[in-house]
C-alpha cells in the first residue's frame, strides 16, 4: 500500500513548475543573450522557511536542474536573515514568503504555500497585490493534477482508495471522473457515525493499492497547516490549538454583539477571526466569518454565529484524531 498525500505531490509539482518558470525568466534575461562579451550570471536567491525535508528537497532539485546554466544560486536557510540582492527570489514556505514580501525583492516566486496563505500576503502587503512580479505556486493542487501525478510516478497501480468526511461533493464528482478517465478504479470510504475512522480506513485499504490522502477543507485543510508550519506535526497541532482557543474567546464576543444588535462590531469580529482561520486551513470557519463580515441582515448573521461553536468543536476533534 502506498500513500500519496496532497502536500508531497504538490512539492514535486512545485519543483517542476519552478524550474519551468526559471527557464522562462532566464531565457528573457541578458544572461541568456548570445554575445561575445561575458555576461554576468543570473542571480537567484532561494529563501527557505525552515530546514525540514520538503523544503530541502525543493532546493536540492532546483539546484540540480540549473547546474549547466549561467545562474548563480544563493540559498538563505533562515527567513530572519536579510533577503539578498538577486534578479529573482524564490521563497519556500509561508515564513519565507512573509519575510520576502516585506523585503524590497523586485521579482518573487513563492512556492509550497497554500492559496489562502498567498491571499493573506496580498492582503497584508497591498503593494505586492498590484505587482505583476509577485507570484506563487500553490500547495493546493487540483484533483486532476494529482491523478495525473499518480499515473506518472506509479504507472502499475490501478486501484485508488480515498477516505473522506465532508469533502465537497463537486470535487468528489470531479475525482471520480478523473479516475475513470485514466482507467483507474476508485474505492471510497466515508467517515461518519455509522463508520468510524479506523473502520473506514480498514475498509478502503482492503481494496486499494494507493491511498490518496485528501484534505477536508470543510473542517480543516492539513495541507494549508503543513505549508505554514513546514510539515512539523507538533507545531501544526500547537498552531491549530492556539487558533481554537482564540476562537473560543471570540465567539462569546460575537454572541454579545448579537444581543446588542451591533452589526458594525459583528462585521469587525468576522474580519478579525477570518485571517487566523485561513492560516490554519479552517476554510469552512473562514467562509462563515467572511459571510458575517459582509452581512447586513441580523437574522442571517444570527444563523452564521450559531454554526461557529459546533464547527469549532469538529475542528478540535479532527485535530485530536489526525495530529495526536
Amino acid at each position: 500500500m502506498l500513500l500519496v498525500s496532497a502536500s508531497r505531490a504538490a512539492n514535486r509539482i512545485s519543483i517542476g513548475f519552478a524550474t519551468v518558470f526559471l527557464w522562462l525568466f532566464y531565457s528573457a534575461s541578458p544572461a541568456c543573450a548570445e554575445s561575445p562579451v561575458a555576461i554576468k550570471p543570473l542571480v537567484v536567491a532561494v529563501v527557505q522557511g525552515e530546514s525540514s525535508e520538503p523544503y530541502l528537497e525543493f532546493t536540492r532539485a532546483l539546484h540540480d536542474n540549473i547546474l549547466k546554466r549561467n545562474i548563480d544560486l544563493v540559498v538563505v536557510d533562515d527567513p530572519a536573515k536579510p533577503v539578498p540582492d538577486a534578479d529573482l527570489v524564490i521563497s519556500v514556505g509561508m515564513k519565507a514568503a512573509t519575510a520576502v514580501a516585506a523585503s524590497n525583492a523586485p521579482v518573487v516566486l513563492n512556492v509550497l504555500i497554500p492559496k489562502a496563505g498567498y491571499e493573506k500576503l496580498l492582503h497584508d502587503f497591498p503593494a505586492r497585490a498590484n505587482s505583476k512580479t509577485f507570484s506563487a505556486i500553490f500547495l493546493d493542487q487540483p484533483v486532476a493534477r494529482q491523478i495525473r501525478l499518480i499515473t506518472a510516478i506509479l504507472p502499475g497501480k490501478r486501484r485508488i482508495g480515498v477516505l473522506f468526511d465532508s469533502f465537497p461533493q463537486d470535487e468528489l464528482v470531479q475525482l471520480r471522473q478523473q479516475v475513470s478517465k485514466y482507467g483507474l478504479t476508485l474505492h471510497e470510504s466515508k467517515i461518519g457515525p455509522v463508520l468510524p475512522l479506523h473502520e473506514a480506513l480498514q475498509e478502503v485499504l482492503q481494496d486499494s493499492e494507493v491511498l490518496l490522502a485528501l484534505p477536508d477543507p470543510c473542517i480543516i485543510d492539513l495541507a494549508v497547516l503543513a505549508g505554514v508550519m513546514g510539515n512539523d506535526r507538533r507545531k501544526m497541532r500547537d498552531f491549530a490549538m492556539r487558533f481554537i482557543e482564540s476562537a473560543r474567546e471570540d465567539i462569546p464576543k460575537m454572541e454579545a454583539a448579537l444581543e446588542s444588535r451591533d452589526m458594525a462590531a459583528l462585521g469587525a469580529l468576522g474580519h478579525y477571526v477570518r485571517s487566523p482561520a485561513l492560516m490554519v486551513g479552517a476554510m469552512g470557519f473562514a467562509h462563515l466569518c467572511k459571510a458575517m463580515e459582509h452581512s447586513e441582515d441580523m437574522e442571517q448573521t444570527r444563523n452564521i454565529v450559531s454554526q461557529l461553536r459546533p464547527l469549532l468543536e469538529r475542528i478540535k476533534e479532527y485535530i485530536d484524531k489526525n495530529l495526536a
